[in-house]
């Protein structure tokens, strides 16, 4: 055990913890992700709404990508990478909890980090081919900063964490030999 009574090499805080094994930037990057979906993604885009009315300067979500709020912008499948990846990344910090499991990841963190940023880029590359003049919004942005915190993450991702039997013989105040 560390002077201060945790593991070797973990610092003692909660959140010090989190952040140096890569769980809270991965958090955090999940958060950017689920907080993107409901932010405008493009703006100054005409549509089309489900009476077939033409609506003007409006600004889309990618939530309305994934759902197919409008006809004539229906989302293809990448629509589906910005929640499939939080979900995703949800999923890989409950089921890891060694730090060789952990570190197993790495990779897949790394990428499924960076699917978001396809999902964002493709419909405004696809608006700006249709010849729409688009704005982007501040959805982009955010997907952005949970891309860089996922990649952060994944440079960490267990670090420093024990393996189950260490930690539980050291919850119970047991030496491992």
């Amino acid at each position: 055990e560390g002077v201060d009574g945790t593991a070797e090499g973990l610092p003692s805080g909660f959140l010090a913890r989190a952040w140096h094994t890569g769980r809270l930037a991965l958090v955090m990057a999940v958060a950017a992700f689920v907080g993107a979906l409901w932010l405008p993604l493009a703006g100054g885009v005409m549509v089309r709404d489900g009476r077939g009315e033409v609506m003007l300067d409006v600004w889309v979500t990618p939530l309305d990508y994934v759902l197919g709020t409008y006809p004539s912008l229906h989302g293809r499948m990448t629509a589906w990478l910005l929640p499939g990846a939080a979900l995703f990344l949800l999923h890989l910090l409950r089921s890891r909890r060694t730090g060789s499991a952990m570190a197993a990841a790495r990779p897949l963190v790394t990428t499924v980090s960076l699917a978001p940023l396809v999902s964002v880029v493709l419909p405004l590359l696809r608006l700006r081919r249709l010849g729409v003049d688009v704005r982007p919004g501040p959805a982009l942005a955010l997907v952005a900063v949970g891309v860089v915190l996922g990649l952060l993450a994944a440079s960490r991702f267990g670090r420093d964490v024990p393996e189950a039997a260490k930690q539980r013989a050291r919850d119970r105040g047991w030496e491992t030999v």
